[in-house]
């Protein structure tokens, strides 16, 4: 415990952590919303941001993992037994939503323990490679993921509590798209970052100019571009590569935007430090409103999204007012890892 006191938080990667912490609290909102009132607007919404939080996470968790492993063999043994943690709380929150992916993100996070010495010293070769998979996978495995059904189906013909958590085995049992296509696009992401932590945002041979304003432009361009030939075509291919591009060019604008030591930067950076926490309390109430789906389908779209959000609002400023005090789950986190 006494080298990870020594391993300094970086604030600008807290503050991106909180930003799409944020984004995935919103999307998960509206979501459940939309699941309880089938709606056109809700619908729209969840497409237009549909994929592109939890891409951006997995980059950033990657990048978290590679400051880890560039300490001494301490800092990788720290990380293996949060990852190992992580996962119990993964499984633990997936009784509250279904969509969890702390288990995913420790699950990858054990393998990039396991063959980081590979990882490190065959950078491209294995980026490369993982590319080529994950591309050949779209191409190849039909989204099945209408086959398993909807959350809601398990919700009202099932125990409720338990509802969240088959469906999330079921997601991984029959659905290969999301086994296969999903898992693969993460740890994609992830090597992103992971890769990334090497050399910094501003020199890295996985962007072609040097400077960040330059990736920016460039990412940006090539995003528009794919989102355009995605609207033309529908490809599946050419979506992920709308995705892959936006995660890239909004966290490089992200990274020129936010300056440090201002308002938002501070802001955002408390947010992100309590990520965890924040997460499950945001789960815990998707959870109730789960368990309340009956009774909440009487009262209408509008006061059930008022609710939804003013609770939300309530959370976040509980958290945001209490500095570390809030800091639960980490600590827990870190206080078990420590101990293994």
């Amino acid at each position: 415990m006494e080298k990870e006191q020594k391993i300094k938080r970086m604030p600008l990667l807290d503050a991106m952590r909180g930003y799409f912490i944020l984004w995935i609290g919103i999307f998960n909102t509206i979501n459940v919303l939309n699941v309880i009132y089938p709606n056109l607007y809700y619908s729209g919404i969840l497409l237009l941001i549909n994929d592109k939080g939890w891409f951006c996470l997995s980059a950033i968790f990657g990048y978290s993992c590679g400051l880890l492993f560039k300490k001494e063999d301490k800092g990788a043994k720290i990380f293996f037994q949060r990852m190992l943690v992580l996962f119990a709380l993964g499984l633990c929150n997936s009784f509250l939503y279904y969509g969890d992916i702390l288990k995913d993100y420790a699950a990858i996070g054990m393998l990039l323990y396991a063959f980081r010495n590979v990882l490190i010293k065959h950078q491209k070769m294995v980026l490369l490679t993982t590319l080529i998979c994950t591309i050949i996978a779209i191409c190849t495995v039909d989204n099945d993921m209408v086959k398993v059904g909807k959350v809601s189906d398990f919700i009202q013909s099932q125990n409720v509590f338990l509802a969240n958590f088959k469906y999330s085995i079921y997601l991984n049992i029959h659905a290969k798209y999301y086994l296969i296509v999903y898992h693969l696009e993460m740890f994609l992401l992830i090597l992103i970052g992971f890769y990334t932590s090497f050399s910094g945002i501003k020199a890295t041979y996985l962007w072609v100019f040097e400077k960040a304003a330059s990736n920016f432009r460039l990412y940006l361009g090539l995003d528009i571009l794919m989102l355009v030939l995605f609207i033309l075509t529908g490809s599946n291919i050419i979506y992920f590569s709308h995705i892959l591009f936006f995660a890239l060019w909004y966290m490089t604008g992200f990274y020129l935007l936010i300056k440090p030591k201002t308002w938002l930067h501070n802001l955002l950076s408390s947010i992100g430090q309590k990520t965890l926490s924040i997460y499950v309390c945001q789960n815990v109430i998707l959870c109730s409103f789960w368990m309340a789906f009956p009774i909440l389908k009487e009262y209408g779209l509008i006061i059930n999204s008022l609710i939804f959000l003013g609770l939300q609002i309530v959370i976040l400023s509980i958290f945001v007012r209490s500095h570390d005090k809030m800091n639960i789950v980490e600590k827990f986190w870190r206080k078990v890892a420590g101990k293994l």
